[in-house]
């Protein structure tokens, strides 16, 4: 019997991945727009910004198109502010271990945005990377397959980042929609982990 993947399976994951492609192909300049507003602000008053314009900035960030995203936080006094920002994004992956092969996959990113008294930050972390072959065993094993319901499984992979899990080497990720994700945290070039999964059983 064969292990491959049915077609129509396979499809559906390319689709939700061409469809995530599609849908956040503005997002990244948004961010940049709001972020590049936020540091002039910076750079106009050698100092941080007001408890108004903190407040408008945050509007701005909110008023992001909310394509792709599974998890938005804000924290924000009279004089800081902290915007993390989880989306799903269409990527390509690679390793060394694959001898210069590449797949397409998606991740899942988190752009930080952190405005102090002192300074401005923003930063783009990947917390997970999902293989179209995770995503078609998930087509063809979930007891719900609409966007919905994989987008909130995929928050699932969110949680495990920063949960004790993360300290694990092989993971198994469960959902309640039939079945769990399956896996490996695996550490990058800059010393982080990252969430790699590789299947849907």
């Amino acid at each position: 019997m064969s292990n491959r993947i049915p077609a129509e399976f396979v499809g559906k994951a390319r689709l939700f991945r061409t469809s995530m492609h599609a849908a956040t192909a503005t997002v990244g300049s948004q961010m940049r727009a709001v972020t590049h507003y936020s540091f002039d602000l910076y750079r106009r008053r050698n100092a941080a910004p007001r408890a108004e314009q903190l407040v408008a900035i945050e509007q701005r960030w909110r008023s992001i198109c909310d394509a792709g995203r599974l998890r938005l936080s804000v924290r924000r006094d009279r004089r800081s502010m902290f915007i993390r920002d989880t989306r799903i994004v269409a990527t390509v992956s690679s390793s060394s271990e694959w001898g210069g092969a590449s797949e397409k996959s998606i991740s899942l990113v988190e752009s930080s945005l952190a405005l102090t008294k002192r300074h401005a930050e923003t930063a783009a972390t990947m917390l997970a990377a999902v293989s179209l072959h995770a995503l078609g065993r998930w087509y063809q094993r979930a007891l719900v397959t609409d966007d919905v319901t994989l987008t909130l499984d995929l928050a699932l992979l969110v949680a495990a980042v920063s949960g004790s899990i993360a300290q694990a080497s092989d993971i198994e990720i469960r959902s309640d929609n039939g079945g769990c994700w399956r896996g490996s945290i695996v550490e990058k070039l800059d010393g982080g982990r990252l969430v790699n999964i590789r299947t849907f059983v």
